[in-house]
């Protein structure tokens, strides 16, 4: 195998490696749990008709809100305002959702129910493939409480089926007997891949210099 080989072959894995993130919600601050319809982190956004950046857990309503480990997290209420999460790539590259840690809002789940905005039971998570086909994954939330935990306040991770790969959006919606439910998420661990014309111009460029610095060489 000649040198040249090992070049475009060394090029070729470095244009194709899946690159790896998590999203954290660390971006911006969370304090008093602010609304937002948009949020972008490393690459990846979050989009809803209404969500919350929560770092103030303790200044939610319903004897305050759910605590992450790592800081703050992404919410929705549900109820009457609330709604589903959406994440996509913002360079449209098709991505893998590996994991996500997810829990229910409202340490009071009772008084939540009460006042019109329960916990979510489930988290469901529908994503959309670039050839336009679905897979979907459902997680109860009650079954993964943690040791010391009863209904709420116990955020736990979730793995998605290897199905959830080449997609262009994944949506997280909390459901709940009565119909959407409160939900908070967090770590969101993902991978991308480069769309094949995308590796194949920089593998062109790429090669193109190494061979103009060759001929170069010998001059």
């Amino acid at each position: 195998m000649n040198k040249a080989t090992h070049v475009f072959g060394a090029l070729l894995a470095i244009a194709s490696a899946q690159s790896f993130a998590t999203i954290g919600f660390e971006g911006t601050s969370g304090t008093g749990n602010p609304i937002a319809i948009s949020y972008t982190e490393t690459d990846y956004n979050f989009s809803s008709s209404h969500m919350h950046i929560v770092g103030s857990p303790s200044v939610c309503l319903f004897g305050g809100c759910t605590t992450s480990s790592t800081g703050q997290y992404l919410s929705t209420e549900a109820g009457a305002i609330g709604g589903s999460l959406t994440l996509s790539n913002s360079s449209s590259t098709p991505f893998s959702l590996v994991s996500f840690d997810g829990a229910e809002l409202f340490l009071d789940g009772n008084a939540a129910s009460t006042g019109g905005f329960p916990n979510a039971t489930t988290i469901s998570v529908v994503g959309v493939k670039a050839d336009a086909s679905v897979v979907t994954a459902s997680f109860d939330l009650g079954a993964a409480d943690a040791p010391g935990f009863t209904d709420t306040g116990d955020f736990q991770t979730f793995y998605l089926p290897s199905s959830f790969s080449g997609l262009v959006s994944a949506t997280f919606v909390g459901y709940v007997c009565a119909g959407l439910g409160a939900f908070g998420i967090d770590n969101i661990n993902v991978t991308s891949v480069p769309e094949p014309s995308t590796v194949m111009l920089f593998l062109l460029g790429m090669t193109s210099l190494w061979f103009f610095r060759k001929k170069a060489s010998k001059v």
